[in-house]
């Protein structure tokens, strides 16, 4: 079976695409379609999640009670002053090109959104 990782890059300009990478995390979670989901925030969409956006927040809700690891970009959060919005929501933050790096040389899938 096949792991996946999902970043979500698109922001307010793309909140659609954002929307939908996070319900196809959701669907893959709660359907087992995958070994294992993992989730990132990068970008826009960092912002998008940190402005309180209450799709996106139960959502990500969702995610967080079915077990999937979500993480966000630190380097972004830090940049963009949006860091304590996101430990805020309990959302982890860490360098992320190293955990995509990381978890594509573990076989995980990236798909992007």
């Amino acid at each position: 079976m096949s792991k996946i990782l999902i970043v979500i890059s698109s922001g307010q300009e793309a909140k659609d695409k954002a929307m939908t990478g996070l319900a196809f995390a959701r669907n893959a979670r709660k359907k087992n379609l995958f070994e294992d989901v993992r989730l990132i925030f990068f970008g826009p969409s960092e912002g998008l999640l940190a402005s309180g956006d209450s799709d996106m927040l139960a959502v990500y809700k969702d995610l967080i009670s079915m077990n999937v690891i979500v993480t966000a970009c630190v380097g972004v959060a830090q940049a963009r002053n949006i860091e304590s919005n996101l430990k805020e929501i309990g959302l982890e933050l860490e360098p992320v090109g190293q955990t995509i790096s990381g978890l594509i040389g573990q076989g995980y899938v990236p798909m992007v959104f």
